[in-house]
């Protein structure tokens, strides 16, 4: 019986999620991590639904997942007209077994959010962002972590779901647009792709992260870098629209 319990447990992938809910915003902070400052995300509908988040979450439980704890974000999550839905939706279904935060902005006006209970409001507060936009390719440095191993982003942020699909990590979703390579996948994935990580800050050492973006702020290093201001300006020139979800779930034939 203990052995066959021991099996069991190996047999669950304990994962952390974030659901981005919508790329809508009230603010323009300079490096957003979603590249809200420098793309026109307000041009594809990016509002998750809560069949997204039903049908998600069961997919979660069918290929064995729980998850550890979940994170709700954007863009600013309650622009979303539902979000009190979608909370529920997922603390029902997502087999969550830690906590679930709202990530908002800390001036945005919370009616109808501080009340309930089920959730906890969080706001990150950052003093200062630092500048990302900054490939280790075009600085001729190999990826270390993302592809075969977690980085910082898929460890401490954790993978994640939104309007267009799962995706590996809160990141490779816009940096894959950006590359002109499709990073949302119908159903949830964990293992990063190399030819993304390796235009991601991410997939490096926090320490040498850090010495890269003091070196962008000094201005030794140009931001962005080839790579980004390529892509930014061919997504500007020619706006991607992805396929949602519920598209991808129809072309793999499972809808």
């Amino acid at each position: 019986m203990k052995m066959e319990t021991k099996t069991r447990l190996k047999r669950v992938k304990r994962v952390s999620y974030q659901i981005i809910v919508t790329m809508r915003c009230i603010t323009s902070c300079k490096w957003c991590l979603q590249m809200l400052d420098v793309l026109p995300w307000d041009q594809v509908d990016t509002d998750i639904t809560v069949e997204d988040v039903e049908t998600a979450g069961r997919l979660l439980k069918e290929g064995g997942y729980r998850i550890k704890w979940l994170r709700i974000t954007g863009g600013e999550p309650v622009l979303h007209p539902r979000i009190i839905e979608i909370l529920d939706t997922a603390k029902q279904i997502w087999r969550i077994n830690g906590r679930v935060h709202v990530y908002t902005y800390r001036k945005y006006p919370w009616k109808g959010l501080i009340q309930h209970d089920k959730h906890k409001l969080l706001s990150p507060g950052y003093k200062e962002r630092r500048p990302f936009r900054v490939s280790p390719a075009d600085l001729g440095i190999e990826p270390v972590y993302g592809e075969n191993s977690l980085c910082p982003q898929q460890s401490g942020c954790g993978h994640s779901f939104q309007h267009f699909g799962f995706s590996f990590c809160v990141l490779a979703g816009p940096l894959g647009e950006l590359l002109g390579e499709n990073c949302y996948e119908a159903f949830p994935i964990r293992k990063g792709r190399r030819s993304i990580c390796q235009h991601c800050l991410f997939s490096l050492p926090t320490p040498r992260r850090f010495e890269i973006q003091e070196e962008v702020k000094s201005g030794k290093i140009k931001e962005p870098t080839k790579t980004y201001t390529e892509g930014i300006q061919r997504w500007l020139d020619d706006p991607p629209v992805p396929l949602t979800f519920q598209e991808r779930l129809v072309a793999e034939g499972k809808r």
